[in-house]
């Protein structure tokens, strides 16, 4: 049986309601909508790694019980606020290798996995399928090997990592629910793990 958000350590000191953090312009609130929304985020925990400024607040807006927010750099709003609300973990952290997303799933144990970190999606091929199948969702941009900003696949021989990424999706159980490639070799996956 699945712990509740509380059991697992994350209580919120507070709820939050939409645009108490942050405003988010039109704009960028459609294209969060448009790139994450789907899954039903209500008392989720999401981990949101590559959260950008205001992936957090779409989160919450959206019912989400707490947000893991992992990224590089420019985090000091997402930690005053975590320090204000109590309902975001911020971590400041480069996903590197496969281990450092399994250590996240095993301590966090999200609902939803939302990825948009430039390289960092090709590490879920080599997660064990029993810790893949954790989350019941996952929200992505992947980034395949023409796109401008990845250092990381001239470094690796990965081709079609967007199909790669469908394939582990389905063999572990998921059905994709979104699949859009766009311009600049980036795809937008949706994903929910189907109840066998």
């Amino acid at each position: 049986m699945k712990e509740s958000i509380a059991e697992r350590g994350k209580t919120p000191s507070m709820k939050i309601e939409k645009g108490m953090w942050k405003k988010l312009s039109v704009n960028a609130n459609q294209d969060y909508v448009n790139d994450y929304g789907g899954p039903d985020y209500e008392n989720t925990v999401v981990l949101d790694i590559g959260c950008a400024l205001h992936t957090p607040d779409f989160f919450l807006s959206k019912g989400a019980g707490h947000v893991i927010a992992i990224d590089i750099g420019r985090m000091e709003d997402i930690i005053e606020y975590a320090e204000k609300f109590g309902q975001v973990t911020p971590l400041v952290m480069k996903i590197e290798n496969h281990e450092q997303l399994e250590e996240l799933y095993l301590k966090y144990w999200p609902d939803v996995v939302k990825l948009d970190c430039e390289g960092c999606e090709a590490h879920i091929l080599r997660l064990n399928e029993n810790i893949f199948r954790i989350p019941e969702w996952y929200v992505m941009e992947t980034h395949d090997r023409g796109h401008r900003r990845v250092q990381f696949f001239k470094n690796h021989n990965i081709e079609n990592l967007h199909g790669k990424i469908k394939g582990k999706l389905k063999h572990c159980g998921y059905e994709i629910v979104f699949d859009v490639t766009r311009r600049h070799d980036t795809g937008i996956l949706k994903a929910k793990r189907l109840n066998l």
